[in-house]
């Protein structure tokens, strides 16, 4: 029985293990802020990571991936933990990439690092904050090899008299220094140096670019040179395991993308364009695959470069969309929050209870900065992060509905302030209506009340509340200026009526008396003339 393979790649020559510091602290602040973090250390063949300081409670997970996105582990419902990924010593991740998928908690939690007991602050604002996913990556640790073998035309064959398969190879055999430049498509000469050499004593040392191979004796009897070429290329230089990764790593990114493009066509703005282009890119990226499965080296790169051009302009699209949105929302709710704050100030001043426009007013405030603050968390160069943009605009929506909230407040407490004042004022007028002497009332006075009370009247009707308020205050002064005017008048016609009253009497007395005193003398004189 036999086994074809086109080739046989091990890893040769020195092991170097080493550690190196990380020191990176992830937390999420937000419920919708799923975050991906990728680890990779080049030329490692094994990699591992380690934790501490882990918080995942309320639901709050992270997921550890290899290269290819292959689920390596899951934790949640931890408190204060650390541990290696893989935990075991002699355990390691195969390649030199390790992703972490941090999802977050369904509610914010408190921590307590240093376990005294307290919630801890974080920002250092001297208040305890809460989190929805909280770790630290500490180290990475990995494996590399110096060089690498590769060996074509390789079948295994069952030798039956051993009871086994046994490796046999029929072509030439090379070894290469794997320490290459990171870019796939740029495989440097001065990097690529590669010794081939064959059972049929042909040797030669190649240096590869994508033009040109050079080679110290000609070897084309023993190997067909395109199978050489796209040997080296694909192989030896490392093309398929870095093409493999950077179709993984779009693959990736083109999830997030997605995600993004669909959240902001959905809760932000349509952008059918960009969701056209994820739709090509999409194919595009699944004919890279399918070329590279295919062993269709040439076609591959003209594919992803498609895909990714389709993916970036879809993203650029929906990241203009999101900024566009985000700054007029951030616009529109400074505007609201400056109107209510005006208001509400103008209220507060005229003795409006505004209490409870003031609490929405803060809460405004607040969103406001939280979107600013999110917006900052957004960085171009990594798609996963595009989502701050919405959240931002998001933010800056529910600060300009708070805004709006404040204001409709201050208006109410405005409104039924105001017609508080202006049934004060017109009971004020009515008490002048019911007067005894309407005479004695200040007709200028009277006239301003009720001229103010009518405006009053009017600013209730058209909603300018405030004005209403002033004017109805300036009503009742008027018609209290006019009532204690009256009240003077009155006073001083009611004692000038009684004075005029007592005169009267006591001239009446004194008349009388003068008649009594001329009747005496009368009848004295008649008496005495008898």
């Amino acid at each position: 029985m036999i086994r074809w393979t086109n080739y046989l790649l091990t890893r040769t020559g020195n092991a170097k293990i080493d550690t190196l510091e990380c020191g990176d602290t992830i937390i999420l602040w937000h419920p919708e802020a799923e975050k991906w973090i990728t680890y990779t250390e080049p030329g490692a063949a094994y990699v591992k990571i380690h934790i501490s300081d882990a918080w995942l409670q309320n639901g709050a997970t992270i997921e550890i991936y290899d290269k290819a996105f292959n689920l390596v582990a899951t934790y949640s419902g931890i408190t204060d933990a650390s541990f290696w990924v893989p935990e075991h010593e002699d355990a390691f991740i195969e390649g030199d990439t390790v992703r972490i998928r941090v999802i977050p908690a369904d509610t914010p939690f408190y921590i307590d690092l240093d376990g005294d007991g307290a919630n801890d602050d974080l920002n250092g604002d001297g208040i305890a904050d809460r989190v929805y996913a909280y770790f630290r990556v500490d180290a990475i640790k990995y494996i590399a090899y110096d060089s690498i073998t590769l060996v074509w035309n390789v079948h295994t064959e069952y030798v039956s008299g051993l009871g086994e398969y046994r490796t046999i190879r029929y072509g030439p055999s090379c070894i290469l220094d794997e320490h290459l430049d990171p870019t796939p498509y740029v495989p440097k000469p001065e990097h690529n140096k590669i010794l081939v050499w064959s059972d049929v004593d042909a040797f030669c040392i190649l240096y590869t670019a994508y033009t040109n191979i050079l080679w110290y004796r000609n070897i084309a009897e023993f190997l067909n040179i395109k199978e050489l070429i796209e040997g080296m290329l694909t192989y030896m230089t490392g093309y398929y395991e870095e093409i493999a990764g950077y179709i993984e790593e779009l693959t990736s990114n083109s999830v997030a993308i997605r995600e993004f493009v669909e959240k902001v066509n959905s809760e932000v703005k349509p952008i059918p364009d960009a969701i056209a282009k994820l739709d090509e890119a999409d194919l595009e990226l699944a004919d890279a695959r399918g070329a590279l499965q295919a062993g269709e080296y040439s076609e591959v790169a003209d594919h992803l470069m498609r895909a990714k051009t389709l993916y970036e302009e879809a993203f650029a699209m929906a990241v203009a969309a999101a900024r566009d949105a985000a700054d007029m929302a951030e616009l529109m709710a400074v505007a609201k929050i400056d109107a209510a704050s005006d208001y509400i100030g103008r209220a507060s001043a005229v003795g409006i209870p505004v209490d409870a426009a003031y609490s929405y007013l803060a809460s405004a405030s607040e969103y406001l900065t939280i979107g600013r603050e999110t917006e900052k968390m957004f960085d171009p160069t990594r798609p996963e992060t595009a989502v701050a943009l919405i959240l931002a605009y998001k933010n800056y929506t529910i600060a300009a509905e708070r805004a709006d909230i404040a204001m409709s407040e201050a208006i109410s407490s405005a409104r039924s302030t105001a017609l508080s004042y202006i049934d004060s004022a017109k009971a004020r007028i009515d008490e002048l209506d019911k007067v005894q002497f309407t005479f004695l009332l200040p007709e200028d006075k009277v006239e301003a009340a009720k001229t103010y009370y009518a405006a009053a009247s009017d600013m209730y009707d058209k909603g300018d509340y405030i004005t209403a308020i002033s004017l109805a205050q300036q009503a009742e002064s008027y018609a209290k200026e006019a009532m204690d005017i009256y009240e003077d008048n009155y006073n001083t016609f009611i004692y000038s009526i009684i004075l005029i009253i007592i005169i009267f009497i006591i001239l009446l007395v004194i008349v009388a008396a003068h008649h009594a005193v001329a009747r005496k003398r009368i009848l004295e004189r008649k008496t005495a003339s008898t």
